[in-house]
């Protein structure tokens, strides 16, 4: 189903739905739960080294002499994009 002035368009079913887009499996959902909780005591602890080993344990790829301050978001949806 395209219009005849926008050719480009689709149909709206090609667009998923919320429900499809959010199915996750057992694991995944353990895992964002985890990512969740070390990214909420991250966020404020009071030691650089311990929020640095927190956003490690998360995915995130952090160098050496690196300092992250406290209160600091870093994704929490793909943090192992970082």
């Amino acid at each position: 189903m395209t219009s005849e002035k926008y050719p480009n368009i689709q149909a709206p079913h090609a667009v998923p739905y919320y429900e499809e887009t959010q199915k996750r499996t057992f694991v995944q959902k353990l895992r964002k739960i985890r990512n969740t909780i070390y990214m909420l005591l991250a966020y404020a602890c009071p030691n650089n080294k311990l929020r640095q080993w927190f956003h490690r344990r998360r995915g995130v790829h952090i160098g050496s002499n690196v300092y992250l301050g406290m209160f600091c978001f870093l994704d929490n949806l793909y943090p192992e994009y970082i």
